[in-house]
């Protein structure tokens, strides 16, 4: 039963494993159309999706707001002070 869960943590599995599966459809399509004069070879890690979580990432103001803006703007609103209209 250990030898199982070795195994289980070197390979990859669900998610993870499909993730890598698209990654490297992904670079083998790249490299398949690059020119090898301009550009070097793809890694499948460079197609592989990188996620932050939330703690380690927080918004700043501005951030915000252009997000705020977006969403206005996206229902036909317009951006104002705070209190006017």
């Amino acid at each position: 039963m250990t030898e199982k869960f070795i195994f289980m943590e070197m390979e990859p599995r669900g998610d993870k494993r499909l993730d890598w599966l698209i990654a490297t459809l992904a670079c083998l399509i790249a490299n398949i159309n690059r020119d090898p004069k301009k550009t070097k070879p793809f890694k499948a890690s460079d197609f592989l999706l990188r996620f932050q979580s939330e703690k380690e990432r927080v918004q700043d103001l501005e951030e915000m707001m252009a997000a705020s803006q977006a969403v206005v703007m996206a229902f036909g609103g317009t951006m104002g002070r705070l209190g006017e209209g």
